[in-house]
């Protein structure tokens, strides 16, 4: 009542360190949520990453993209939907802590900055490899 949309009034009562600590709690698990869904975080970042680099990231069986979260320490999510009607771009979203969040999106970006280059040589080399016969 009387709050935006959406949100709802808790009651906390009790003695007041157990009221102080509730309170913590309660904004601990808001602030956990929010960061898992993206929302008002500040650390978050999402980039978009063309469909056929994907797999490169996700890797075999999943492998890739285990090993960047545990050595980032950052949540990676990949949406399994291009992120708008008529594109073949998927959204990658990392959140976690801000040194975290950098660290995984420096790896994504270096990773897939090596596939593309590889990509690009590989068409060259079809170029190359066609004109010759």
């Amino acid at each position: 009542e009387g709050g935006k949309a959406g949100e709802r009034t808790v009651l906390i009562s009790g003695l007041q360190d157990c009221v102080d600590k509730a309170k913590k709690l309660i904004e601990d698990a808001i602030d956990k949520a929010k960061e898992k869904t993206g929302q008002v975080n500040p650390n978050a970042c999402t980039l978009k990453v063309p469909h056929e680099l994907i797999g490169m990231l996700i890797g075999r069986g999943g492998e890739t993209i285990k090993d960047l979260k545990k050595e980032s320490g950052a949540r990676i999510d990949i949406s399994k939907e291009p992120d708008e009607e008529g594109s073949s771009d998927r959204l990658v979203n990392i959140t976690g802590p801000p040194e975290c969040v950098e660290f995984a999106k420096k790896m994504v970006e270096e990773m897939l900055g090596k596939s593309r280059e590889g990509l690009r040589v590989k068409t060259e080399e079809d170029d190359n490899g066609g004109s010759t016969r």
